[in-house]
């Protein structure tokens, strides 16, 4: 069963019920910067070395550093079991809601420029091993995408705990995810 974490810096959350915590707005100078009157977006973030509430927040700070990114809010921070071949160390796993003026595959660039930011070591590991931070685009709107750089929803969020938990969480839940999961049931 998953646990929840909560952070005692911006990312703090009020439980309504011990396993179902509810989302706040990220409080924190860079949130406020950006303007975008755009698209809502979930990004899910995971880290599974070092200090990894304080990468995942890092990560969220970095996010609101771009003028056309405004985070919204932050889920709690939930622990899970690494899986394939991420390592030996749990991961911690958050979700962040956040408006951009940016393109889907804009946003996937600087997604992956604040990963690297973080842990510039990271493509030396290889792709599905531990890493300090990993960031994925879940939803962009109602927006369905198959590119061969990305793929929106992202295919596999569904069969994720690790992602669903901390999203649902979130107040307004993007309705493409409501329906999808409603069609496989």
């Amino acid at each position: 069963m998953d646990q929840v974490i909560h952070d005692s810096n911006n990312f703090t959350t009020a439980a309504r019920h011990p396993e179902e915590p509810q989302a706040q707005p990220v409080l924190s100078e860079a949130s406020g910067s950006g303007s975008p009157s755009g698209t809502i977006c979930y990004l899910g973030l995971g880290s599974n070395l070092g200090d990894r509430a304080e990468q995942i927040s890092k990560a969220i700070e970095l996010l609101a550093t771009h003028p056309q990114v405004k985070v919204i809010c932050s889920s709690s921070n939930y622990e899970n079991p690494a899986i394939e071949d991420a390592g030996p160390h749990d991961f911690l796993n958050s979700v962040v809601q956040i408006e951009t003026d940016l393109s889907p595959l804009e946003l996937l660039d600087f997604v992956l420029e604040t990963e690297l930011k973080i842990d510039p070591d990271r493509n030396e590991r290889g792709r599905k091993q531990a890493r300090k931070i990993d960031i994925d685009l879940l939803t962009y709107a109602e927006l369905k995408l198959d590119h061969e750089r990305l793929v929106l929803p992202h295919p596999r969020m569904q069969e994720r705990e690790f992602v669903m938990k901390p999203l649902l969480s979130l107040r307004g839940t993007p309705t493409v995810i409501l329906r999808s999961i409603e069609d496989a049931t």
